[in-house]
């Protein structure tokens, strides 16, 4: 795929977070057109910064927004011809997720030519919806990001970059993970940024189905009761 040339193409960045944060402040410093930013209401942000803002992982994207005079919208759903309305309006021809709480559908995707890219913290196809709790759960002691186009599908898009690094501590904690996934996440936003401004096709490889596997979305406050049960190692790995 060939996307416009920089100085015509306009992104909306869905979602929240450091990585969505990195990505604004690296795309206005290499000079690329100021992006829209779509992300979940303000009130629904107040749980991600009391969880994670007393490890230092949680960035305003509302402050972000404000100190570049950037256009930020506030919805529940992107899935909506009103929305995608107000984007074409403000000139958007490319969108990218870094952690949209949306599963994004079609209509979204084809409003701008399929132009729609994702970063997943795993390394595709493997752990298709899997967050930090499960890898620890699954004893995996890795971190990983993919790069991908955005489909239909649940992370199922076809992959342009992709990078994976042992994980640097024993016995790890989601903040853990957190911290040692946003390092490759900048090193992929980069590659990408650098892509953009030499103006390359976008190359990338499709997925191999058999291989995958996928995993649903945890909360603490749903999903956080012990089978006592269980093994002793898993129990560990589950408080963990």
């Amino acid at each position: 795929m060939k996307l416009p040339l920089k100085k015509n193409l306009k992104f909306v960045l869905l979602g929240w977070g450091q990585h969505l944060c990195y990505m604004v402040e690296k795309m206005l410093e290499r000079g690329f057109l100021p992006p829209v930013i779509i992300t979940h209401p303000r009130c629904n942000h107040q749980r991600d910064k009391i969880f994670l803002g007393k490890f230092d992982l949680y960035q305003d994207v509302f402050e972000l927004a404000e100190a570049h005079s950037l256009k930020i919208i506030e919805e529940e759903s992107i899935n909506n011809q009103v929305v995608i309305g107000r984007l074409l309006k403000l000139g958007v021809n490319a969108a990218f997720s870094l952690s949209c709480r949306n599963i994004i559908k079609s209509e979204f995707i084809n409003a701008f030519d399929r132009r729609i890219f994702n970063l997943h913290p795993t390394y595709l196809p493997d752990g298709r919806g899997e967050g930090f709790s499960w890898k620890i759960m699954n004893g995996i002691n890795e971190v990983a990001a993919t790069l991908h186009f955005l489909d239909e599908g649940i992370d199922s898009g076809d992959i342009i970059i992709q990078n994976k690094k042992p994980l640097s501590v024993k016995y790890p904690y989601p903040v853990d993970f957190m911290r040692q996934t946003q390092e490759l996440y900048e090193k992929l936003i980069d590659q990408f940024l650098d892509m953009l401004e030499k103006n390359e096709e976008i190359r990338s490889f499709s997925q191999n189905n058999d291989e995958s596997t996928h995993f649903s979305r945890l909360y603490t406050e749903i999903n956080g009761a012990i089978d006592w049960s269980w093994s002793d190692e898993d129990i560990e790995r589950f408080i963990r």
